[in-house]
């Protein structure tokens, strides 16, 4: 079964407390591809620490909904992941 939109779920947690997800589309052609997420668009607390992270492969149903997957047969593959820190130059 094709599940369009792919996308995946990203959890955060931080030490402030602060707990929530973004969901990143991806691409449905089945070959390799580099997905980046700038967090400082999220406007977090720049003293806060990343405690936890979490993904979840998800779809979006007709009303925009998000849907989590927990069927093993709607697997995403992560070769590498990577956390960058990136000075603002602003």
């Amino acid at each position: 079964k094709e599940i369009t939109p792919r996308a995946f779920a990203l959890h955060y947690k931080l030490d402030n407390g602060v707990e929530n997800s973004i969901s990143i589309p991806l691409l449905a052609d089945e070959r390799f591809h580099e997905y980046t997420y700038e967090m400082k668009l999220l406007e977090l607390d720049q003293k806060a620490h990343l405690t936890g992270l979490r993904i979840t492969p998800i779809i979006v149903d007709g009303r925009s909904n998000i849907v989590s997957i927990s069927n093993r047969n709607n697997w995403v593959k992560i070769s590498d992941i990577r956390l960058i820190y990136k000075e603002d130059l602003n």
